[in-house]
């Protein structure tokens, strides 16, 4: 939603990113030690809803998950959704966020405009994160959040920070 205050983009964790990975029993996950090549797991106990896709297509895996996952999120059936995890259990996240150019802080709508995100921002990081709902009866609990900044939005920043105070230096 953007024509509002405060803009937002909601979109359930587990249908967002390109590839979700489980690791059980404190594996170390094969992209920290260097391997950047990530693809959609074929194994039941490696996916986020513990299934496996027989897809040879990483991409048609993928989809196949986010159609899943969907399929069960919409039936509010979140309790089915993810394999049980433990305290010694890593779930890594791959985004391709392929519409939205962290360079320039615009988002391209179509083949041929832009939405500058940074008007929006006014000053402010781009801003990410991620909740757990238990249920509907409980607040969501925060997992994790994190802000993208470039050189554009650093300079909205501090020319903003620079108005404020001269607002309160003629005051």
């Amino acid at each position: 939603k953007i024509d509002c205050d405060q803009p937002y983009s909601v979109s359930p964790l587990g249908s967002a990113p390109r590839t979700i990975t489980v690791h059980h029993d404190g594996e170390v996950p094969s992209d920290l030690l260097g391997d950047h090549s990530r693809e959609e797991p074929t194994e039941p106990h490696r996916s986020l809803t513990g299934k496996a896709y027989p897809i040879t297509d990483a991409l048609e895996r993928a989809r196949a998950r986010k159609k899943a996952f969907d399929k069960l999120f919409g039936a509010k059936k979140k309790e089915s959704i993810m394999t049980t995890g433990t305290d010694n259990t890593t779930y890594t996240f791959q985004f391709l966020q392929h519409l939205m150019d962290y360079q320039t802080a615009s988002i391209e709508i179509g083949t041929s405009s832009k939405f500058q995100v940074r008007e929006l921002l006014d000053g402010q990081p781009l801003q990410f994160m991620a909740e757990y709902h238990r249920n509907d009866d409980e607040p969501p609990c925060p997992l994790w959040a994190f802000e993208i900044w470039n050189d554009l939005i650093m300079e909205d920043a501090v020319n903003r920070q620079n108005q404020n105070t001269n607002i309160i230096a003629s005051k």
